[in-house]
């Protein structure tokens, strides 16, 4: 295990980004997707918008929302929302969001 202290919000989110790229394309070659969870709030915010421009097979990505307040399609309160229109803006395509199954199948 590493762990690391970073200064201020923007560091985390640069290194979570960093972390994530790495993570991609392996999740992609061995299991032909990467599902990345996504924490309801504003908290992931400046991670996902520093993901967006990062070169990840996109089309092979799929977002899963995890929360304790888990909200239905176009609920306002949907803490999905805000991540979701981040991905929007900057890809072509919209991100993939769960249900999935036990096997991580949407």
């Amino acid at each position: 295990m590493r762990i690391e202290a970073l200064t201020d919000a923007d560091s985390v989110a640069r290194a979570g980004a960093a972390f994530t790229v790495a993570e991609t394309r392996p999740a992609v070659v061995a299991r032909s997707r990467f599902i990345m969870a996504v924490s309801g709030g504003r908290t992931p915010w400046t991670m996902l918008r520093a993901l967006v421009d990062e070169p990840m097979p996109w089309a092979d990505v799929h977002v899963v929302q995890v929360d304790e307040r888990v909200a239905p399609n176009g609920d306002p309160e949907r803490n999905l929302k805000a991540p979701a229109r981040e991905f929007t803006r900057a890809l072509s395509a919209r991100p993939r969001a769960g249900p999935y199954d036990a096997n991580g199948v949407a």
